[in-house]
């Protein structure tokens, strides 16, 4: 998966907006930690909101971006 991380000076706020923004509360994704692997080789313990339903019929996006 590709994606951009961001340095968050205040998690408290951050996270309560965001985690209402991704559905937590219902749901539909859940926010947790994993390390990612930077393209300098060096790894960093991340926050990430991962799909928390189904995903039986969806189709799988091999590149690992979305976006295109």
């Amino acid at each position: 998966m590709y994606g951009s991380i961001y340095k968050i000076t205040n998690k408290a706020n951050v996270f309560e907006v965001l985690d209402r923004y991704e559905g937590v509360e219902e749901h539909l994704f859940k926010r947790i930690t994993v390390n990612a692997h930077l393209s300098s080789g060096d790894t960093l313990k991340t926050w990430v909101y991962i799909y928390n339903r189904s995903i039986a019929d969806k189709k799988r996006i091999y590149s690992g971006d979305y976006l295109n």
